[in-house]
């Protein structure tokens, strides 16, 4: 079976679109960086001025093993293209080929996805403390939005890293990907027109197994903004432990959530400050967490003063 970080990496694969194409008079694709099920992302350059893009191009026959592929491609282009925030993915251009294949063009990011980090060892919990701070910060955004992203994951959180940064940032730099899953919970806002159109995809129940919050198995359960905060804690206990947060893959991951909390760190990660936000994020009843992205950033943001020990 072909792991996560295969997938991404791979580069020998045909694509939708190919290297010297030009699309729309106004970006020439370059190259391959990855594919996956359901789209293909190349390097890229705007014509004009030869500025680095990446160009994601959805697969032609997509919606045969996929009959949705089209309508979340189309939303999550609407979407990003919406949302100004540091911290999420820009949008540049959308459209399609004289083939019929879609296409959206997006900032070039340097750096990988926090999958590739994941499992070898713990970060520091400086490291922690600035990724968790940097994803918080944009649910603030995105919830006050009206949206919820509902497919959180380690593939899903991209670490750009920044040059000439110093140690108050930690050399990495978040940005949320792949909102073609969001969830719409208000009608008003800054969103656009074009953002409400493509708010109506049926269905509640999405998401990765594993990186689910427990009440979204519940048949009819409606999303809050609170399924997002439970997986960032997951992602901060897998970042401070360098484990899993359960064990297994999918489904299998998915049943323990259910039925019992992540084990206690070892060593002095259980009484740090640091877990204990984290801890309460990762909470399995909805009222036992934080109860908005806001609270949680304002604790998380306290650890800081005066406590400079502890991000060693």
């Amino acid at each position: 079976m072909t792991d996560e970080k295969e997938i991404y990496w791979m580069s020998d694969l045909p694509g939708p679109i190919n290297p010297g194409q030009v699309l729309a008079g106004r970006y020439q694709v370059d190259g391959l960086i990855a594919t996956g099920g359901f789209a293909v992302v190349y390097h890229g350059q705007r014509v004009e001025d030869h500025t680095p893009v990446a160009i994601k191009a959805l697969h032609i026959n997509v919606t045969d093993s996929d009959p949705a592929a089209v309508d979340r491609f189309v939303r999550e282009a609407a979407i990003a293209a919406h949302l100004q925030h540091p911290n999420l993915v820009r949008i540049l251009d959308f459209g399609k080929t004289r083939d019929n294949v879609l296409y959206m063009v997006m900032e070039h990011l340097h750096g990988e996805p926090l999958f590739v980090h994941l499992y070898d060892e713990p970060m520091t919990s400086k490291r922690v403390y600035h990724l968790l701070s940097q994803m918080l910060d944009a649910l603030v955004f995105a919830h006050g939005q009206g949206l919820i992203h509902r497919d959180l994951k380690p593939s899903n959180i991209f670490l750009c890293k920044v040059v000439g940064s110093g140690e108050a940032d930690d050399g990495l730099w978040v940005k949320i990907l792949d909102f073609g899953m969001a969830k719409g919970v208000s009608k008003s806002g800054h969103i656009g027109q074009a953002m409400k159109v493509t708010l109506t995809l049926s269905g509640d129940r999405v998401g990765t197994p594993g990186y689910m919050a427990p009440e979204m198995f519940k048949e009819g359960a409606a999303p809050t903004p609170l399924v997002d905060l439970y997986v960032v804690g997951l992602l901060g206990y897998e970042m401070l432990t360098g484990e899993k947060a359960y064990p297994g893959e999918g489904m299998e991951r998915a049943v323990a959530q259910l039925e019992s909390d992540p084990p206690a760190p070892a060593g002095f990660i259980a009484g740090h400050p640091l877990y204990a936000v984290v801890k309460r994020l990762i909470q399995r009843k909805p009222e036992d967490r934080y109860q908005s992205a806001d609270e949680a950033l304002r604790d998380l943001r306290k650890l800081r003063l005066g406590k400079g020990k502890l991000w060693m």
